[in-house]
């Protein structure tokens, strides 16, 4: 059994197989001091996997770890293609790191993940009643050189995140602005809708 002070300092997440938030913190320090006096821009995206505590209440504590790991594994390639990094930030959030993109690309990216997301089966009612598991992104984006500390960019995008939960349904919020797309599933057809 790992002691406590191995487990904080733990490079992967032991469930999803991501790297952990002391994998995250570690390169996003390293991406900041080395682009600090470059122009390029760095989004983070935040991700929750809403009502999977309630999805697990339902199917089982088996089935909830298995539908998050599902989404890990669609959504790391997406992210490690890019340079970028995904990480297990809480029990049912992800969080990305995108090194050059602005907030549009920030923005798309998200977008792009939502999609996938979607085809899972969020978005249905598969929780007998008691609602559908959702998503939500929260995007910031900021250039090393302009911003003080990449932990004030990891807030502002989760800052976004709990607006874009507060906002219902599948949300992306961008740091700063209101919301930027709601995405909904069209149950007949399977096609995603969208809509400012």
């Amino acid at each position: 059994m790992d002691s406590p002070e191995t487990a904080c300092t733990a490079e992967t997440d032991e469930l999803t197989g991501l790297a952990s938030m002391y994998k995250f913190h570690s390169v996003i320090d390293r991406y900041w001091g080395c682009t600090r006096d470059e122009p390029e821009q760095v989004s983070i995206v935040a991700i929750s996997l809403n009502r999977l505590d309630q999805y697990g209440e339902v199917y089982g504590r088996v089935a909830s770890d298995y539908l998050l790991c599902a989404v890990a594994t669609l959504l790391f390639p997406m992210v490690d293609n890019a340079d970028g990094l995904l990480a297990r930030y809480a029990s049912e959030q992800l969080i990305a790191l995108l090194p050059g993109q602005g907030l549009a690309d920030g923005v798309q990216s998200a977008d792009t993940m939502l999609a996938v997301i979607m085809k899972l089966g969020f978005g249905t009612s598969f929780l007998n009643g008691s609602g559908s598991a959702t998503v939500s992104f929260g995007v910031a984006s900021a250039r090393p050189s302009e911003a003080g500390s990449p932990r004030l960019l990891i807030k502002s995008a989760v800052q976004a995140l709990k607006r874009a939960k507060l906002a219902g349904c599948s949300r992306i919020v961008a740091a700063n602005e209101g919301p930027v797309m709601r995405v909904e599933l069209n149950s007949h057809s399977g096609a995603i809708n969208t809509a400012v």
